[in-house]
């Protein structure tokens, strides 16, 4: 009853010019939605200020980072004036070889052999008049890995030459010339030298050495051509159980002939032949 009395008490005190109840009630309503959505629109900038400020700060910032990095680049394009010295060059590096031969021919660096030391070498030599007269003498100071082999001279068909094998019981070598057997123990490896005749035929002795894969040339003019026989390299069809014959061809500076160390021992036997290899005494 109270709120009734309360909401019917302005149409008794106010006169009938006044403005109706009704209209003042709703006007004060407008009045206060507007105000609500003032305080919102108000709230709402003050977010969005809010929000703004830290993005126009960051933005600022980047582009004080960009102008920065662009004068950096600016500086770092502009060319420099200085004179300073240039640093001399690094000194070439040393040509590298894989040869195992030094560069003086091995005959040369070291005294001759008496004959008396070498038997079969002299007897094969003196058995052809032909490779007698143009073939020096060399044979081995050491046989190395092969130490304990028999020599023994031959000619192994060939004329014009001096040719010395050396057979080593158990170990691999041939039952017959070129017919390499492991074990067989004869020709395990060899020294020779065979007269190669007019190089006009097409056969030169300096093509014959340079077909094989490793070559050394000497200070004198000597050279050395090594590798595995047939095609110069090791390969599967090798490893069939058919020893690997190791053979080189030498040029001795001045000599017509053509020589030959061989090897069924190893390569690196017949590295320590060649290396090994003098002349004899009386017999150049």
């Amino acid at each position: 009853m109270d709120d009734l009395r309360s909401a019917l008490e302005p149409l008794v005190r106010h006169p009938s010019s006044a403005a109706p109840p009704m209209e003042a009630i709703a006007a004060r309503a407008r009045a206060r939605r507007v105000r609500r959505r003032r305080l919102r629109t108000g709230a709402m900038v003050v977010v969005l200020v809010g929000l703004a400020i830290p993005t126009w700060s960051l933005a600022r910032t980047d582009h004080a980072k960009e102008l920065s990095t662009a004068g950096q680049s600016q500086e770092s394009q502009t060319p420099d004036t200085t004179v300073v010295d240039a640093p001399p060059p690094p000194p070439e590096p040393a040509a590298e070889t894989d040869s195992p031969f030094g560069s003086t021919a091995p005959w040369l660096a070291a005294p001759p052999l008496a004959q008396a030391d070498v038997p079969a070498f002299v007897a094969s030599w003196n058995s052809d008049p032909e490779a007698q007269a143009q073939c020096p003498l060399l044979a081995p100071d050491d046989l190395g890995d092969g130490t304990g082999a028999t020599a023994r001279a031959t000619d192994r068909g060939q004329p014009g030459a001096w040719w010395v094998e050396f057979d080593l019981p158990g170990a691999n070598g041939e039952v017959d010339i070129q017919d390499p057997v492991v074990g067989a123990g004869r020709a395990t490896f060899y020294v020779s030298a065979i007269l190669i005749g007019d190089p006009s035929g097409g056969m030169s002795l300096e093509s014959s050495v340079n077909r094989w894969p490793d070559v050394q040339t000497w200070d004198d003019g000597s050279m050395v051509g090594w590798g595995v026989s047939g095609d110069g390299t090791e390969t599967p069809s090798q490893f069939d159980g058919t020893p690997t014959a190791w053979i080189s061809y030498m040029k001795v500076q001045g000599s017509p002939c053509m020589y030959q160390v061989g090897s069924y021992l190893s390569r690196d036997h017949l590295v320590y032949l060649i290396s090994h290899l003098r002349l004899v005494e009386g017999a150049p």
